[in-house]
């Protein structure tokens, strides 16, 4: 390295050091890494920093409390039904008796369906292919899509069935029915706006 006196001379070494490094090959500066890492020293507890780590400790047990304090797990929930008197039953229809609980159906909409396809032809493809019988209602929509949309009502135990994309023809969408306020709708004369 170069004496240098007078101002500026700090300046001066730097541009000497960078030009040093500029002008040579990178294969041959040297790499200051640990290759071999089994050749580090171990870190014990002596390196740690204890005050961080129990600040991340209280940290933890204040969430850890909060989740506690302002969640509820499904036992407290079951519990709280069977105070407040909500059970359901759990007996077996063993045989053909006419008290039992009412299938509970969701509404769902389909709609991109060729004006040629009739009502029977899409509940003939359902039961083909679920084995399960729906309720299905034509939709009249106030402007004409260039497409039919129909509402169909399957049972709540068979919804995954239906919002499964292998079992509807292609380009045929799908979708949960949703009530628009000012459309709750019945019977056959629905009406939508889309």
């Amino acid at each position: 390295m170069i004496n240098r006196k007078n101002e500026g001379r700090i300046q001066r070494n730097l541009t000497d050091i960078i030009s040093v490094f500029r002008g040579t090959d990178p294969e041959n500066i040297p790499i200051f890494v640990a290759r071999d890492l089994h050749k580090l020293p171990p870190i014990s507890f002596d390196h740690l920093d204890a005050t961080r780590v129990l600040k991340d400790l209280l940290i933890l047990k204040r969430e850890v409390e909060d989740i506690k304090d302002n969640y509820v797990t499904r036992d407290m929930l079951e519990n709280k039904y069977k105070v407040d008197g909500l059970h359901r039953g759990r007996a077996q229809n063993v045989n053909a008796s006419k008290f039992r609980a009412a299938e509970t159906k969701v509404p769902l909409f389909i709609y991109n369906v060729h004006k040629d396809t009739t009502e029977s032809d899409i509940l003939e493809y359902i039961l083909e292919n679920t084995q399960v019988k729906v309720n299905l209602i034509k939709i009249n929509m106030k402007r004409d899509k260039g497409y039919n949309s129909f509402k169909l009502w399957v049972p709540r135990d068979k919804v995954h069935l239906f919002l499964n994309a292998q079992l509807w023809p292609e380009d045929i969408c799908f979708r949960r029915f949703e009530y628009f306020k000012g459309n709750a709708v019945t019977g056959d004369s629905a009406n939508i706006n889309k």
